[in-house]
């Protein structure tokens, strides 16, 4: 995930890369990053809330907490396909949601 916010494809005001319900609740709501990402003094997309309160984005972790749409359009505009549900459900066996993050839990 990039963090410059003129290369997220919100900002990039290309409809191409949106489904049309994803392009429309993005001008309806005015959309410009995922949900919980904030932004520092100069008005960077630098930090993301999670489950351990605001923490820097890290450019080489998975994208996480954003919509359908906004997973959709950042497949199209990395040129990659997001995994269908079979394959969804078979990375995610084994994980026990009880146990909460296990990236962060497993100290990867």
């Amino acid at each position: 995930m990039l963090l410059n916010s003129s290369s997220l494809p919100m900002a990039d005001e290309k409809p191409s890369l949106w489904l049309s319900e994803g392009w429309e609740w993005v001008k309806t709501n005015k959309i410009d990053a995922p949900l919980h990402w904030r932004k520092d003094s100069t008005q960077q997309w630098v930090y993301e809330f999670g489950l351990d309160g605001l923490l820097p984005i890290d450019p080489d972790a998975p994208v996480r907490h954003i919509s359908y749409y906004e997973a959709d359009a950042y497949a199209r505009w990395a040129v990659v396909r997001p995994p269908t549900e079979c394959e969804w459900e078979s990375a995610a066996e084994g994980v026990d949601p009880a146990k909460g993050n296990f990236r962060i839990s497993q100290g990867l």
